[in-house]
């Protein structure tokens, strides 16, 4: 998951939240110098995750990951995802 701003910059240090809303169960991260974060992984499988990133005051809109399950493991879909901060 990539974290930018509203200008398109990637944000180092922001704090991403990943939430299985069924379970309500939740995994922080927080992003690397490239402005990415690994934090939310297939633990929170196999219902939907609500992912959010905040810096600051600053906040994303809230994004859905589906998760898709085989018998060894679980893959996001999608694939990857961009958090925008709002200005």
């Amino acid at each position: 998951m990539e974290v930018l701003s509203a200008d398109g910059a990637r944000i180092r240090g922001a704090t991403v939240t990943g939430t299985n809303v069924t379970s309500n169960i939740s995994i922080t991260g927080v992003t690397d110098g490239q402005g990415v974060s690994t934090a939310i992984n297939e633990s929170l499988a196999p219902s939907p995750v609500r992912v959010v990133a905040t810096a600051g005051s600053k906040v994303s809109p809230a994004h859905q990951v589906e998760w898709q399950c085989d018998g060894c493991n679980c893959q996001p879909e999608p694939s990857t995802l961009e958090l925008r901060l709002n200005p």
